[in-house]
């Protein structure tokens, strides 16, 4: 084995530097929560945005002690350093991956006797090559492994307290491999019967080409009389000025449910739905009870009759065989198609796209993500 290159001055990274600064975090967790360099466990479990993932760490103090700081530096240099030409930045799966590899590297040095990477050699390298030819292992994770030992001259510029002498890449047998790669097999797990996904997938799409029209422009009038709630709950006691008004804004709410020839809204007793009247004239359902409010309903009602529930003005203008899809639109109901029109979205997206549903989960965070960038 040769000596150890010349002693460099080392420069030091700083214990309380961020690991994961720079990389978008998931919902809910801030940069102060992460891991800092300094740390010997760095929990790379906030920059995972796919749910089927377990969590990862790096546990540094598995390592042999003499390459966990640079081992320490490598990882750094990956998750938020300046990249050398021709690499690509490695998602936290990855990351998790390659230390594994690099950790199975550096117990072979240690049992081989080498104390630092500077003191590895060209015949430490060639014995490890053959060594990982006489394992069982895969030819890709033979490749892992050699990768993984190679970081270490890669990204040597941002390592400061020790660093390869030499290439592997550059030893004529280092690619050289004694079996051919195993035929790539097809994801074997079974697929959804036609005789399932068919249906699904033709409500589904129904719902999302004829239906969803209807269902939002009825979701616009139930969130503004939902939102009305907030409105109602601020609104202060009326004073004796305002009763001509609000008395006007009920007679224009009743003769709006006399022109549609509506009945009024009822509640589950089958009595006058005042809440959601009050709702309508974005005021507090006790104007409703009061003695001139009650007299107006009481005529609309005599006049119109009551309904089955509380409709939106709202109406389906979709027909099928002639007749509306829906009779109406119920604003309790209006929660439940929303999310059955969310789910024939789902459905429809998932079947063409073939993604898992964390990956589209993922794929909306970063999307998201770098629209607020660019119109921020």
């Amino acid at each position: 084995m040769t000596q150890p290159h010349a002693t460099q001055t080392p420069v030091f990274i700083a214990p309380d530097a961020f690991v994961l600064q720079g990389h978008e975090l998931r919902e809910g967790i801030g940069l102060a929560a992460t891991s800092r360099f300094g740390d010997d466990v760095w929990d790379l479990d906030p920059i995972n945005h796919q749910d089927q993932l377990v969590r990862n760490i790096l546990n540094f103090p598995t390592l042999p002690e003499q390459f966990r700081v640079v081992t320490k530096e490598l990882f750094y240099a990956l998750l938020v350093g300046e990249l050398p030409p021709g690499e690509v930045r490695l998602k936290q799966s990855s990351i998790r991956s390659a230390f594994t590899h690099v950790k199975k590297s550096m117990d072979w040095a240690h049992e081989r006797g080498c104390r630092t990477l500077a003191s590895i050699t060209q015949e430490d390298l060639l014995e490890y090559h053959q060594w990982l030819l006489n394992t069982d292992l895969a030819p890709s994770q033979r490749g892992m492994r050699r990768r993984a030992l190679r970081l270490f001259w890669v990204f040597r510029d941002s390592l400061h307290t020790d660093r390869l002498t030499l290439d592997p890449q550059r030893l004529q047998s280092w690619q050289v491999d004694n079996t051919q790669p195993p035929r790539r097999i097809e994801n074997a797990t079974d697929r959804i019967p036609e005789e399932v996904i068919s249906p699904l997938l033709v409500w589904a799409l129904r719902w999302v080409t004829n239906f969803s029209e209807d269902i939002l422009a009825a979701r616009e009038e139930w969130w503004a009389l939902y939102a009305a709630r907030h409105a109602m709950e601020q609104r202060k006691p009326f004073a004796g000025g305002q009763v001509s008004a609000r008395l006007a804004a009920l007679q224009q709410v009743l003769d709006d449910y006399r022109t549609a020839r509506r009945p009024l809204p009822t509640n589950g007793d089958g009595q006058v739905n005042a809440n959601f009247l009050a709702r309508q004239l974005r005021t507090e359902p006790s104007f409703i009870s009061r003695p001139q409010g009650r007299a107006m309903v009481a005529t609309a009602v005599a006049e119109l009759g009551l309904a089955d529930g509380s409709y939106l003005f709202t109406q389906a203008q979709v027909r099928l065989d002639g007749a509306p899809w829906l009779p109406g639109f119920d604003y309790h109901r209006m929660p439940q198609l929303s999310r059955m029109l969310q789910t024939a979205c789902y459905v429809v997206i998932a079947y063409l796209s073939g993604m898992r549903d964390s990956e589209k989960r993922a794929e909306l965070r970063l999307m998201q993500h770098s629209a607020a960038a660019t119109t921020g």
